[in-house]
Parts: C-alpha cells; sequence; structure tokens
C-alpha cells in the first residue's frame, strides 16, 4: 500500500483537498466513502471526482476565515512596520520628493540661466566676440538643452 493508498484521517484528507469539515459532512450525508472514520484516499479522491462538480470544488479552495483574519494580521503588521520606517526617517512622503525634485529643479534651471549672462561677457573678452552674440547663442543652447532634459520623465514618481 502506498501513502498515498493508506487510510488517512478526516482532517487530513480536508488538509490535502483544501476541503472545509462542513464539507466533508455535506459529503458524508451524500454518500463520501470511509473505512470506519478514515479515508482511502485513493478511493475518496475517485468518489469526489465521479460525483462533485467543479463548481463545488472550486469553493473548496476559497479562503477561510482563519486564512482571511491571518492576512488582515499581515496587513496591520505591515502597516506598523511602514509607521515605524516613517518614525525612524527612513521613509519620507512621495509629495515631499515631488515637491523636492520640482525645487530642485527649478534652481538648476534658473542657475543655468544665470550663468549664461555670468560667463558670456567674460568668453566674449578672451575670445574677441561680439557679446551680444554670444551670449544669443549661449542663451539659445542651454535653453535647448533644459528642454530636453525637461522632456525625459522620471520612471520612479508615479
Amino acid at each position: 500500500m502506498s501513502a498515498k493508498n493508506a487510510l488517512i484521517t478526516q482532517t487530513e484528507f480536508r488538509r490535502r483537498t483544501g476541503m472545509t469539515a462542513s464539507g466533508l459532512r455535506q459529503l458524508k450525508a451524500e454518500g463520501f466513502p470511509l473505512v470506519g472514520k478514515r479515508v482511502d484516499y485513493e478511493k475518496a479522491i475517485a468518489w469526489v471526482e465521479t460525483n462533485v462538480d467543479q463548481a463545488r470544488k472550486d469553493q473548496w479552495q476559497s479562503p477561510s476565515l482563519n486564512d482571511l483574519r491571518r492576512r488582515r494580521e499581515q496587513l496591520k503588521i505591515e502597516a506598523q512596520q511602514i509607521e515605524l520606517e516613517k518614525a525612524r526617517g527612513e521613509l519620507i512622503e512621495r509629495e515631499a520628493v515631488k515637491r523636492f525634485i520640482s525645487e530642485r529643479g527649478r534652481l538648476e534651471r534658473d542657475s543655468w540661466l544665470a550663468w549664461v549672462s555670468a560667463v558670456s561677457a567674460r568668453l566674449a573678452a578672451s575670445l574677441g566676440l561680439d557679446h551680444r552674440r554670444l551670449s544669443g547663442t549661449l542663451d539659445a543652447e542651454v535653453r535647448m538643452q533644459l528642454r530636453h532634459l525637461a522632456d525625459k520623465p522620471i520612471d520612479f514618481i508615479r
């Protein structure tokens, strides 16, 4: 007799099949085969395949009340861990990050635009070029680069 062929307890049969206690009671009322108070696993599976429709079998796999309670407790633990990480300063709010990135972007944009006017006079003098023409060209190039950078999406912010 193989391990699957051996007689097992009704509880073990329910564990293997994912069936509830009330589900097994209903099957016993319909003629589910027992050997005393034990279950011949192979005969029982064959009986279930023959006598129980698929929709009913699918219901056996739905989560039990204990499964739902366990999941609820896991979610509570996860929420408490998030709160603890926030309190420790390990997590920050998404909106705060978005504000920081926007402010940093404006700061860098303004800095680059100011750089053009600050450096164009020195460059024009050292290269012997027209200051207005050099300043206009540098300004256009810097603005084009800033537009290019602004068009790149930041994937990690949703």
